[in-house]
């Protein structure tokens, strides 16, 4: 400590302002690698995950539409438009199936 206090003034502010120039840049690398790693996360979103999504989501819709035609189904009374429809819904759900995979 004694040693610090012998040296002079312009050499003190001089140390001072470097130690603060090295924090600085410290800041400035820690910030670079967390950037990296943000912009590794959004790629991985972007073209990995997103796809993946809209995928589910159609996959989604097509459950959704098969069910409310089988709700409709359950009212109609002539067998060949029942016959009809559960056809409909089968081949519904044969589009649906191969996607399927492709999520997981």
């Amino acid at each position: 400590m004694k040693h610090f206090q012998n040296l002079k003034l312009g050499t003190k502010l001089g140390g001072s302002y470097a130690l603060l120039v090295l924090l600085i840049a410290l800041c400035v690398v820690i910030s670079w690698m967390g950037l990296a790693k943000v912009d590794q996360h959004a790629d991985s979103l972007t073209h990995e995950l997103w796809p993946k999504v809209k995928l589910s989501q159609s996959v989604i819709n097509l459950i959704n539409d098969s069910a409310q035609d089988l709700l409709a189904t359950m009212y109609l009374d002539d067998p060949t438009l029942i016959h009809a429809e559960i056809k409909r819904i089968t081949a519904k759900a044969a589009s649906t199936t191969p996607n399927l995979p492709s999520i997981c």
